[in-house]
């Protein structure tokens, strides 16, 4: 917030104002593990919307893993059982709560 509330003006150009707000989101991605890295900007009008996708992408992966899948059969399957954790009760007939069985 603190990158819009320094850098705004009610006379900027589209141009200044798309760089100023992928600016602020860009802050918050780099404060925020689980944001993402991608930067999209959408500029809406009385008269249209452009959406940009990807207008920005600071956290660009150098490798990507690759994982072989797994060949069917691998994992044993030790046991099957089935245990049942909440219990659905309509005790008072006014809904149903949820509570957990012992």
């Amino acid at each position: 917030m603190s990158v819009l509330e320094t850098r705004y003006r009610e006379d900027m150009s589209t141009d200044e104002a798309k760089e100023l707000v992928a600016d602020a989101i860009q802050a918050g991605v780099f404060n925020d593990l689980a944001s993402g890295g991608n930067i999209d900007v959408c500029v809406i009008t009385k008269d249209s919307k452009v959406h940009t996708r990807a207008y920005r992408s600071p956290n660009n992966r150098l490798f990507s893993a690759v994982y072989p899948p797994f060949r069917p059969g691998i994992t044993p399957v030790l046991r099957e059982s089935f245990k049942r954790h909440v219990a659905i009760l309509d005790a008072e007939g006014d809904g149903a709560d949820v509570v957990m069985k012992d």
